[in-house]
């Protein structure tokens, strides 16, 4: 059973990753304005990174075959190795998770047997990303303007503190999918879940984010191939299995550090959880005219570009929300400005959690910031 499960989950994993790549093309090819900001400095060329996108669907597609998928996985995990690295903004929470999920149905694939472990690691996936989903939008900003940004779109009730129910209702999911006899109502009431999240986010209502239009119609599938019916309690496997303990690691320890600002919002399920840094660049007048046609379009009429607004635009996904991220994009900007006031980061620092206050610091292109 373990084994028809994991099937499931590998190929409704593959497809997932198959319509973001394409809904995100930009973000994996040459030709884009929004910088690069890689974790290694190297230079692929812009053939080869046609190449590799090439290799990395091809791969895909052959995986969707069982047997084959033991050899074509791998190829394509090194695709997406070597993605991430020329470039952090790859790393999107629905590619994170898309991608650890195959690992470990790869992972089964090389024990060639029904092993139990591998479908309670995808499930401490699935109930991590709840939790900490739930978790990270217990603050101000959620409760008081991205909540209600997204939700009054199908019921304009103003409920105020009211709108806590949304980050309990998750975090009490992601508990209900641990038990026997609470897991397929909590399965329905995901269903209900990811189709109200799709239809918010569709072109039907705000036409927002396409990105994760596909991620919430898959996620219906995985948490039903994981857990609906599902015999097996998620303590009856012991946690000492390497693989277990990678994925309890990655999913349900790590993301606590996202607290304390040492691990990243993405790694953590932290997508519309209101407690992102914002970055804006502003550009002199002088700069302004040198700009690519593509940012000079988008600048405001501060000469201002958001950098959220920026990556939704071009690339289709939103912005890798880190301070790194936002400091070396900026860096990549300077390199044509003419004194350090050609080019200013503004970084709108994350939120206090209870209150919602946010300061604000100034980076400029000779390494000064300024709050």
């Amino acid at each position: 059973m373990p084994t028809y499960r994991l099937k499931w989950l590998r190929i409704l994993s593959i497809i997932g990753l198959l319509s973001g790549l394409i809904i995100s093309w930009q973000l994996w090819l040459p030709g884009r304005a929004y910088p690069r900001v890689p974790i290694l400095s190297f230079i692929i060329s812009d053939s080869l990174q046609y190449i590799l996108l090439g290799i990395a669907i091809i791969s895909l597609f052959g995986s969707l075959h069982k047997r084959a998928s033991t050899y074509f996985l791998p190829i394509y995990f090194i695709t997406s190795i070597i993605f991430v690295m020329h470039d952090q903004s790859r790393l999107q929470p629905w590619f994170y998770q898309y991608n650890f999920i195959l690992f470990v149905c790869w992972i089964n694939r090389l024990g060639n047997s029904e092993r139990p472990n591998e479908l309670q690691a995808i499930q401490y996936i699935l109930v991590g990303t709840y939790l900490w989903s739930g978790i990270q939008k217990l603050n101000h900003t959620f409760i008081t303007e991205t909540g209600p940004s997204l939700f009054n779109t199908i019921l304009p009730l103003d409920i105020g503190w009211g709108m806590l129910i949304i980050p309990i209702f998750e975090v009490s999911l992601a508990v209900m999918l641990l038990g026997k006899k609470t897991r397929n109502y909590a399965v329905s009431l995901l269903v209900i879940m990811h189709l109200t999240i799709f239809l918010i986010l569709s072109p039907l209502i705000s036409n927002h984010n396409a990105v994760v239009w596909p991620w919430n119609i898959i996620s219906i599938g995985l948490v039903i191939a994981a857990f609906w019916n599902s015999a097996q309690s998620i303590y009856d496997v012991r946690i000492h299995t390497p693989i277990v303990q990678f994925t309890l690691l990655l999913f349900l320890l790590l993301p606590g550090l996202n607290l304390f600002n040492a691990w990243d919002e993405y790694l953590s399920s932290s997508l519309y959880s209101g407690k992102h840094i914002e970055g804006t660049i502003y550009f002199s007048s002088k700069i302004k005219k040198r700009l690519p046609l593509q940012i000079q379009n988008q600048l405001s009429r501060e000469d201002g570009i958001n950098l959220d607004h920026w990556s939704y635009t071009e690339l289709n996904v939103p912005s890798y929300p880190e301070t790194r991220i936002y400091d070396a994009v900026h860096d990549t900007l300077c390199k044509d400005a003419v004194d350090p006031l050609s080019v200013v980061l503004e970084i709108k620092k994350e939120p206090e959690w209870l209150t919602g206050k946010r300061e604000t610091e100034m980076h400029y292109c000779n390494g000064k910031k300024i709050d």
